[in-house]
């Protein structure tokens, strides 16, 4: 008999217009995806709107404390998102955010991208890259970005590069391809090996 573990799922827009688009509905189809194929009971659902572009996420840190107290009790065992950046855009933060939730046991479910993240998973760097790769979005999100109005995004997505900033201060650089969408991740292991001592 496979034993059900419990999480909950946290469900994220930005603003009034992303519900239209990969809103709350959407983002709870792919997380009962991923919980019933990976026996999870989800025991609430947590829906809030606010940017994940910004370091000041008051609505977020109420709700990541909450989730951190549930798994101090042993309620939950999970934290499962529609996808990669609905917890953050940012990768640097990824880093503060995970550390957190490891710190009480959690695991994290990201159900688009039907991928596990663990304290263990976090270790190899490959496993690394190809969540960063999730979070930033593949060739079709940089259709998407090439038409956002701030002629600075629209130029850095022409380029090839990522329009929301540079990767200098995560465990990665990235590198420019002939298009759009086409650069790629490349591990730093000393800011790895960084990364990994902090998340101990």
């Amino acid at each position: 008999m496979v034993e059900v573990e419990s999480g909950i799922g946290i469900l994220r827009v930005s603003g009034e217009d992303q519900k239209k688009g990969y809103g709350w509905d959407v983002q709870q189809e792919h997380i009962e995806a991923f919980a019933e194929e990976h026996s999870i009971s989800v025991s609430r659902y947590i829906r809030f709107q606010e940017s994940a572009t910004t370091l000041d996420r008051e609505e977020f840190e109420t709700i990541l404390e909450e989730v951190i107290g549930k798994a101090g009790r042993g309620s939950i065992q999970w934290v499962l998102f529609g996808r990669a950046n609905r917890l953050n855009r940012h990768d640097w933060t990824w880093m503060e955010y995970l550390s957190r939730l490891f710190r009480v046991g959690l695991k994290i479910g990201l159900g688009l991208e039907d991928k596990v993240v663990t304290a263990e998973a976090w270790q190899d760097p490959g496993f690394v890259m190809g969540v960063v790769s999730d979070m930033v979005g593949g060739a079709q999100e940089a259709k998407q970005w090439r038409v956002v109005s701030l002629t600075a995004r629209k130029k850095r997505a022409r380029d090839g590069r990522l329009p929301t900033g540079g990767c200098g201060l995560g465990p990665y650089r990235y590198i420019p391809g002939k298009k759009p969408g086409q650069g790629i991740r490349e591990i730093i292991p000393e800011r790895a090996e960084w990364c990994r001592r902090w998340l101990e």
